[in-house]
């Protein structure tokens, strides 16, 4: 089995964590119709802008990285040229990248890694952390191919160490299944589970479900070779029964090739030849030569286990005969790709015969015209010759006349000129004002394609939040619910149960409350109700609700507020609001046994007296301070957007949104107000809010 796996292993990983490899016999709709699309855009040259046909061909180049290698660099060289050409700086890298992919598609290692390098610096010069994440991790895949693993592993942590302080889930999905391919080789499975049971749950954090499909077929495979034959088929079915939801045909035949392979080893080889052909069924009807060749080999090692050797041998002439017919059309491919580059050269040979034959009869023309002068300079002196001797008046009148008549002619043609010329500049100016309001439909487009791409990034983040945070409370209510049905349950179960179901239906609550508040600030629908109130009374009313909280976590809370009443005139319920959110901040993410301290106090200014007990100051500030894990400075810059992911994580198990201090701040501003954020990383936060008196 050991020889077996190991032979699967270095096919399927570079098939499955690399990309989605298509088969060279099979044609590729995606790049075809971005083909038609470039073709069709250069013919009218009207739409797309010369960093828009950069982009599409680059995107060409990309989706054919890994089947037409010849036609991607012929693509992405010309994306290459006219990015330079113009200083389109992400063209020029995007280029480079597909450049080095292909060179070590190719086994070209060095000319891989130098296109890469010079790739990345792009990248980090545009600030781009996610694509030079990305890069890293092809060198490491580059090293990987060579067998040179401890710098391979290496590049790969440094890429999922970027990936990480990105926030890019579906990239450390992606080096996590590298780092756990290094594993598998060097035998050490243990650290192989692990590495790609963590990829699987990043996995699921992604929209694109094919990390996941994956990480389950791999996990199935680890099993497999760690002789784990029944974990190995549950995971391997599981990834066949996704791969055929999502109409992944090519991923369905090598499940079913690796769930053969599974059923041999436990020796039920009629379930072993039953898996392969229905493998066998779907290459074929797919046309995918690579998928029928591995199930043909399959065929054959089955067929040679169980005895059948003349079998076993047309199953393996079979498997060779496919491999052929790949090189072959591997050869076709290449001869093509040759004939449009030897057919590009020919017309720009042609094209530069023809401006030079333009060019030689322009000067044949000049000196045409010149010649013409000359002998109308020769002809004017013999008539004035002639009738210097001739002393004719007659011929001299005739001279004149003809002098008048060219004259007339000249002056006709000159006004034909003119017109001509007037005529030019109106054609011209009608242009530059079509050309203008292009540039400016242009820009509105870019502006419109921006909002767009902000609107799809909250939309992602909500569709996030709610997939992520709504399912682990919701999951608990669904196993309490299941075991109340139980007849069996005593009365402090039900209790344990009902509580867990209870806490489960607030923590939704609070989310779902939350992205309601977002919303409903968004939309303007939130008013303000102004009224005179008692600060103190109503901080002291929300620290009193958050003590249950402080308790179980052995965090105290200090509350210092001014012995008389300060009066202001506010809006109650957005201020406990406010307070509520900064004050469970804090407590979530402070360790247990910590302090926390809530102030409130009026601000410098004028304060009117109402009694001898109450003041209305002008203006109040409400400080909530923690000693949590603080902010780093990256996170300073982003604390108060929506949907943000820090980096301190809520130390008692609590649920975070990311819109908490977004919905403060809006609030804040609602009433008028300013916040402040104090903090050191690694010794806690302050939180001050400087609300004024409304009229």
């Amino acid at each position: 089995m050991n020889e077996d796996f190991y032979r699967r292993i270095n096919v399927l990983f570079v098939l499955l964590f690399w990309g989605s490899a298509t088969v060279l016999y099979s044609q590729n709709p995606t790049a075809d119709s971005l083909k038609r699309l470039l073709a069709r855009e250069q013919v009218s040259g009207k739409i797309f802008s010369d960093t828009s046909i950069i982009r599409l061909m680059n995107e060409i180049a990309y989706t054919v990285r890994n089947t037409e290698h010849d036609t991607a660099l012929v693509y992405a060289n010309e994306a290459l040229l006219r990015a330079k050409h113009i200083g389109d700086k992400k063209g020029e890298a995007r280029a480079k990248m597909v450049i080095g992919i292909v060179a070590i598609y190719e086994g070209h290692y060095n000319a891989g890694l130098d296109a890469h390098i010079e790739a990345i610096e792009l990248y980090r010069a545009l600030g781009d952390k996610v694509q030079e994440a990305f890069l890293l991790n092809n060198i490491g895949y580059l090293y990987k191919a060579q067998g040179r693993l401890p710098i391979a592993k290496d590049y790969f942590l440094r890429s999922l160490e970027m990936f990480r302080a990105s926030g890019f889930d579906d990239g450390i999905s992606l080096v996590l299944g590298n780092l756990g391919d290094i594993a598998l080789k060097r035998s050490e499975f243990q650290d192989a589970l692990n590495l790609v049971t963590d990829a699987l749950q990043y996995a699921y954090r992604s929209s694109d479900p094919f990390y996941a499909n994956i990480a389950l077929f791999h996990l199935g495979t680890i099993h497999y070779a760690m002789n784990n034959l029944d974990s190995a088929l549950v995971y391997q079915t599981a990834a066949l029964k996704r791969f055929e939801k999502e109409g992944s045909g090519q991923y369905v035949v090598r499940s079913l090739e690796n769930i053969a392979a599974i059923y041999a080893s436990k020796k039920q080889f009629v379930k072993a030849f039953d898996v392969a052909y229905r493998g066998l069924h779907i290459a074929d009807s797919l046309k995918v030569l690579t998928d029928m060749a591995l199930i043909y080999e399959r065929l054959s090692i089955l067929a040679a286990e169980t005895g059948k050797h003349a079998q076993a041998l047309e199953f393996y002439r079979l498997t060779a005969s496919l491999r052929d017919s790949l090189t072959s059309l591997n050869i076709a491919e290449r001869m093509k790709t040759l004939d449009m580059m030897r057919t590009a050269e020919k017309n720009a040979k042609e094209l530069a015969l023809a401006e030079k034959e333009q060019s030689e009869l322009s000067t044949m023309r000049n000196y045409l015209l010149a010649g013409m002068s000359f002998a109308l300079v020769l002809l004017a002196l013999g008539i004035h010759r002639y009738r210097f001797i001739a002393r004719s008046e007659a011929a001299l009148r005739e001279i004149n006349s003809i002098m008048i008549k060219q004259q007339a002619l000249l002056e006709e043609q000159s006004k034909h000129i003119q017109e001509a010329n007037t005529a030019l500049e109106s054609s011209n100016s009608e242009l530059d004002a079509k050309n203008e309001r292009l540039t400016e439909t242009n820009s509105r487009l870019e502006q419109a394609n921006e909002r767009l791409a902000a609107l799809n990034y909250e939309k992602d983040e909500l569709l996030g939040i709610v997939a992520h945070d709504l399912k682990n409370p919701l999951t608990t209510i669904m196993m309490a619910s299941s075991s109340l049905t139980s007849k069996d349950l005593s009365q402090e179960r039900v209790i344990v149960l009902g509580e867990r179901m209870l806490h489960s239906s607030e923590r939704m609550l609070n989310i779902i409350t939350k992205l309601l508040n977002v919303n409903a600030l968004e939309q303007g629908a939130k008013t303000l109700h102004v009224q005179t109130i008692d600060i103190c009374e109503t901080v002291r009313f929300i620290v009193e609700e958050h003590l249950v909280h402080a308790h179980a976590k052995e965090i105290i809370v200090d509350l210092s507020c001014a012995p008389e009443k300060l009066e202001l005139r506010t809006d109650e319920s957005i201020v406990a609001e406010i307070v509520e959110n900064l004050l469970d901040n804090a407590l979530k993410y402070s360790p247990r046994g910590k302090r926390v301290w809530v102030s409130v106090q009026a601000e410098n200014g004028e304060s009117e007296h109402v009694s001898s007990q109450n003041i209305m100051p002008q203006a109040l500030s409400i400080c909530v301070r923690d000693e949590g894990p603080g902010f780093s400075e990256e996170d300073k810059e982003k604390v108060f957007g929506k949907f943000v992911r820090l980096s301190a994580k809520p130390t008692g198990g609590e649920e975070s949104t990311g819109l908490g201090l977004s919905i403060v701040k809006k609030l804040v501003q609602m009433l008028d107000g300013t916040i402040y954020l104090e903090s050191v990383k690694g010794h806690g936060a302050a939180f001050t809010v400087q609300i004024p008196s409304l009229e």
